[in-house]
């Protein structure tokens, strides 16, 4: 029998990049899929608080820069984890953390 993956109507995306080419450019590519809302932080400290302020929306993804000005990618992903484990009923976004060549 073949698994089936259940694609949601609508998912919360958070983009965190310090670089305003590689994050608008990602951010076009991302738009492409019209049941994504992309949320943008310019970096890691910006986003964490964006991510763990209560009563603010749940995102479902994060595209994350690896390297950044004062929160690094991979802090930012460990932060985030820390306060998912924290909270009650709080499903495990799926975080990928990018870098541009």
């Amino acid at each position: 029998m073949r698994a089936t993956t259940k694609i949601p109507k609508f998912v919360n995306a958070l983009l965190v990049d310090d670089n305003d080419l590689c994050r608008n450019s990602t951010e076009r590519l991302l738009k492409k899929y019209k049941n994504l809302s992309i949320t943008t932080c310019t970096n890691g400290k910006d986003a964490l608080e964006k991510y763990t302020t209560p009563g603010k929306r749940k995102y479902e993804v994060a595209f994350i820069d690896y390297q950044m000005p004062e929160m690094d990618g991979i802090t930012l992903i460990k932060k985030i984890r820390e306060h998912e484990k924290t909270t009650i009923n709080l499903n495990p976004s799926k975080l990928i953390c990018k870098t541009h060549i």
